[in-house]
């Protein structure tokens, strides 16, 4: 950048053209900031990316008005400039800590500032609300802002808003205070016209009537106890709200009857505990609070009761009353309400206490069901695999309920929500076919261990859900389960079902024997096992199981029910010892909530689903054909066609889906008796001792390892074990060896390697050189050595026991037309260490 005519400055140096790359030029400008000098008067200068101070302590900075003339000569609009210059980062926001230091830095301001508001100052003595300018010792906590105001005031504010909590001065603090102190009361209106009645007359005249508690005793450092009654009879009752109990007059008219005043209180949202002789309300709103502390904390009505009572005085809480019981019970007969005010009752005139079958509950909106969210000319639909219905079912061995000695249960949502009749549930079961027999992959299930395990502890052992496969066990219990799923989703024989189930190959082999005569005449029954438990059988049910390969069932979430237990399972351990009753209205409700928060973001969720899939779509075409450019079409023909017919055959024989898998001869097998010789006794010999020596080595690498992980400084404890370990090994080798001779294996160097074996127990680090620690992997240094002997001659190499290199074919320590044997044991090792895989993922997937 050259500069301009203008005056120069003291030790001004001339600056230099922006290059790409450049660091001076990159300190030289970035961007340009407008400058104004006047009213009027603006110009557009340069502004620097590092502002330098010059000699003379002057900076480059042209924003600077004082510094701007001395700079000009350099900064101005006339030179040439190169557009390469980077423009300065946005700068960074504030990070969480930082706040939290800043916050730290100014605690004493901050502290005095919240202690502003325990006072009382002069200026806040006397009530500003009237002008009667009363003692003003009392306030609001719950209103924003409250200032002190006197007693008639306190009273008329709070009229309409009878459950603030207040507080009143006592000469040297604010204790805590209730507004029955200040004479308010709870006026409980008529619920429909107070037309003819003189109830609001009557009433009136309570507002300048002393009770028992004089004007005198405000200032009381404690807070009085509830009267019984106030100067006009009415009744002291508490009140239950989201901020703690309340005491107060309630003040209510009998001119109707004592049924109204039910009445009333309810249309008040002021819920009684009681119809007759009224002394305990639960408010509305703390009836759905609990609610949404249920759902979305997990807090029991123990914990919830517990918090109200804290709220209402922190230091005597233990000595109110508990109404804990009537609380519970309460929230029971609230949450049933709302179901019943959900579903429409109220408006039609069926009776709410018996409600049709599963009109309680949330259902998947997009799930096929004809005459809901179908069509009517679904049925002349080509592609009829759309309408068919996908199930996944689950039990939950963690939603188990411990028997209780009172039975007399009153079932509020029976078979109208997600849980099913007891009485018929009971029927069922007492006549239900239980056939059991090994599933054909031959594998034992926990699932069906655990299912038949008893305890008289329990009267329930579990829960067995069923929930739909594209968007979210004892056989008996299985079949109940299926056909009131396929009842309450009003699936007709024309869609089809499918069933994705853990242990499906088990459940269906007789389950048309069992509940054939329940099921809808023309049903068709699929069958599939997740993707995560069919890992768990064997080989043949991956092809005959797998959703994969089973038109028509897409990508599902057949693991959909373990995302759902893990939410109800923090829920199910706190109702395991409620009433049966209690206990199914709870996890009902938290099912219902579950599909409610589904409903609300299924839009988004399958909007984004959509668009994945056509994604997938065009990447897996993309994938097919490269895959397949190689193989000539009338191969892909063959292939495709066999396919489709062994689909179509499918249900019938499902066995017919074994051709997916890969058949590879085994040739290594068929040479083996070419090579070795016949299967003599010398063979079976030879054969014994390859499989004892690959034993072997299987237990030097465990010791290899475990000396490994205990490091160089082992306990003495795992110095026993290791030692140990290392006797079985050396006995081993020593019958190897008797095993060689039997088979007349000879050695190829003519004798066996005769190493020492090192007796005591050597520990190292990989990479790690102590010299106060003994040996290492390989080298041991006699005690009665000398040691300038030792570093000035060869000492001999002792290796221990797992190190020691075994007579194998693959060692080229023994004549190589064993080999073939070998590799051939060698796979039929591996196949059996993908057999133990297979064990452990069974048993991952029974915890899951």
């Amino acid at each position: 950048m050259n500069s301009s005519s203008g005056p120069a400055h003291k030790r001004q140096r001339k600056s230099k053209h922006l290059v790409q790359g450049s660091v001076e030029a990159t300190q030289a400008v970035t961007h340009l900031s407008n400058v104004f000098s006047g009213p009027r008067n603006q110009r557009r200068v340069l502004v620097p990316l590092v502002t330098t101070v010059m000699e003379d302590g002057m900076s480059n900075d042209p924003t600077n008005p004082k510094e701007h003339e001395a700079t000009q000569g350099i900064y101005n609009d006339s030179g040439v400039f190169s557009d390469h210059f980077e423009i300065p980062r946005k700068k960074k926001s504030k990070t969480q800590q930082e706040y939290m230091r800043e916050w730290v830095d100014r605690v004493e301001d901050l502290l005095q500032a919240s202690l502003i508001r325990e006072t009382w100052p002069p200026e806040n003595q006397h009530c500003r609300a009237c002008s009667t300018h009363s003692w003003a010792i009392w306030r609001c906590i719950d209103c924003t802002l409250g200032e002190p105001i006197c007693r008639k005031c306190m009273r008329h504010s709070h009229q309409v808003a009878p459950f603030h909590r207040i507080e009143c001065w006592a000469e040297t603090h604010f204790r805590r205070a209730e507004l029955w102190e200040v004479s308010c009361y709870i006026f409980v209106p008529h619920r429909l016209d107070d037309h003819g009645c003189g109830m609001g007359v009557e009433e009136s005249a309570n507002e300048d009537v002393d009770v028992s508690y004089q004007h005198a005793n405000d200032t009381q450092s404690t807070q009085p106890s509830a009267p019984v009654a106030d100067g006009l009879n009415n009744t002291y009752v508490q009140i239950l709200h989201t901020n703690g109990i309340h005491h107060m007059a309630m003040v209510t008219c009998y001119c109707r009857g004592e049924h109204s005043v039910l009445m009333d209180l309810v249309a008040c949202q002021l819920l009684p505990a009681s119809f007759t002789k009224i002394r305990t309300l639960f408010s509305v709103q703390l009836m759905d609070h609990f609610r949404l502390c249920n759902l979305e904390l997990k807090a029991s009505a123990y914990q919830f009761y517990q918090l109200i009572r804290r709220m209402t005085t922190p230091i005597g809480w233990t000595k109110i009353v508990s109404v804990y019981h009537e609380f519970r019970c309460m929230s029971q007969l609230w949450r049933w309400l709302k179901k019943l005010r959900w579903a429409g009752y109220g408006h039609k005139a069926e009776d709410p206490k018996d409600p049709p079958y599963a009109t309680l509950s949330l259902y998947c909106p997009t799930c096929p069901q004809p005459g809901i969210n179908l069509p009517t000319n679904w049925k002349d639909d080509p592609n009829r695999t759309v309408y068919k219905h996908i199930f996944v079912a689950d039990r939950n061995f963690k939603a188990d309920h411990v028997r209780q000695k009172c039975n007399d249960d009153i079932w509020l949502i029976d078979r109208a929500g997600m849980a099913l009749n007891s009485n018929d549930y009971q029927q069922f079961l007492a006549s239900a076919i239980e056939r059991l027999m090994k599933a054909p992959c031959e594998n034992t299930f926990k699932a069906i261990t655990n299912a038949l395990l008893a305890t008289e502890a329990c009267d329930r052992t579990g829960k067995v859900a069923f929930a739909c496969a594209q968007h979210g066990e004892q056989q008996k219990n299985i079949d109940y389960a299926l056909l009131q799923a396929i009842k309450s989703t009003h699936v007709e024989p024309e869609q089809g079902l499918l069933l994705i189930y853990d242990i499906v190959c088990a459940w269906i082999v007789h389950v048309f024997d069992r509940i054939g005569h329940l099921l809808p005449a023309g049903l068709i029954i699929d069958k599939a096992i997740d993707l995560f438990h069919v890992h768990g059988h064997k080989d043949i049910c991956f092809f005959r199981f797998a959703s994969t390969f089973i038109p028509g069932a897409a990508i599902v979430a057949g693991q959909i029910l373990e995302s759902l237990w893990l939410n109800l399972n923090a829920i199910s351990t706190l109702v395991r010892t409620a009433s049966l009753a209690h206990q199914e209205e709870v996890l009902d409700n938290h099912a219902t909530d579950s599909n409610y928060k589904k409903m609300l973001g299924m839009t988004k969720v399958l909007s984004t689903k959509y668009m994945d899939a056509i994604v997938m779509v065009g990447q897996t075409d993309a994938y097919f054909l490269e895959m397949s450019g190689d193989i000539a079409q009338a191969t892909l023909n063959e292939w495709e066609d066999k396919i489709q017919s062994v689909e179509a055959m499918r249900l019938a024989d499902i066995q017919r889906m074994d051709i997916y898998s890969a058949h590879v001869p085994d040739t290594m097998t068929d040479n083996t008796a070419d090579i070795v010789g016949t299967e003599d006794g010398t063979n079976n010999a030879v054969r014994a001792w390859l499989r004892f020596a690959l034993l072997i080595e299987e237990k030097q690498i465990d010791v290899q390892n475990k000396v490994h992980r205990l490091g160089s400084v082992p306990r003495e404890q795992d110095q026993q074990v290791v030692k140990q370990l290392r006797e079985v090994l050396t006995s081993m080798i020593a019958e190897l060896k008797s095993q060689q001779q039997m088979s007349e294996v000879a050695d190829v160097m003519g004798r066996m390697h005769h190493m020492q074996f090192g007796n005591e127990t050597e520990f190292d680090d990989i990479g790690e050189e102590d010299p106060n620690v003994q040996g290492g992997p390989a080298v041991q240094q006699d005690a009665n050595d000398d040691p300038e002997s030792v570093h000035g001659q060869q000492v001999p190499t002792i290796l221990f026991v797992e190190h020691q290199i075994l007579l194998l074919p693959s060692n080229f320590n023994v004549p190589e037309q064993y080999a073939p044997l070998e590799l051939e044991l060698r796979k039929q090792q591996a196949r059996n260490q993908i057999t133990r895989i297979h064990d452990v993922v069974a048993d991952i997937s029974f915890l899951y």
